[in-house]
């Protein structure tokens, strides 16, 4: 069974790294998940690190969703990890990748999303349940990455 998910995986990231650029005009969820130990969680953030290398033009967004029963602080970690992560061993420039973490509970369970999206779309963050407020939402962007994930 792991070995089918995996080659269904790998066909996904074939297929997202290979669409034409005729298809770049809308953002592309590339991936979510809830709580995954950092084992698991990483293999997603390579895939996401071989979408953006083989195309550097891409930008990446981490959007990190509190859960009803989540800490403020275990957000920040767990996208600050991310980032880290995918400027550090995934070779990505931070000013390519962002990241949000948006509280406020307006999902059951802790999720992330991670998004591909071209450099000529804007600049807001993807994945936005309804009745988010702007206090809901803090991001992290490019060097920001150093300073606010120590």
């Amino acid at each position: 069974m792991v070995f089918v998910k995996s080659t269904i995986w790998a066909l996904i990231v074939a297929v997202t790294a290979h669409t034409s650029v005729a298809h770049y005009d809308q953002l592309q969820r590339f991936d979510e998940y809830g709580s995954l130990p950092f084992s698991r969680e990483v293999k997603r953030l390579d895939n996401l690190a071989w979408v953006l290398r083989r195309d550097t033009n891409k930008r990446a967004y981490v959007v990190v969703h509190q859960g009803r029963e989540d800490h403020i602080s275990d957000l920040k970690r767990r996208l600050c990890r991310s980032l880290s992560y995918l400027s550090a061993k995934g070779k990505i420039d931070p000013n390519r990748v962002a990241g949000a973490f948006i509280k406020g509970g307006h999902r059951r369970k802790f999720t992330i999303e991670l998004w591909v999206f071209p450099p000529e779309a804007s600049d807001f963050v993807p994945g936005l349940d309804p009745g988010t407020n702007d206090e809901d939402l803090q991001t992290i962007k490019g060097v920001q990455v150093k300073k606010e994930c120590p």
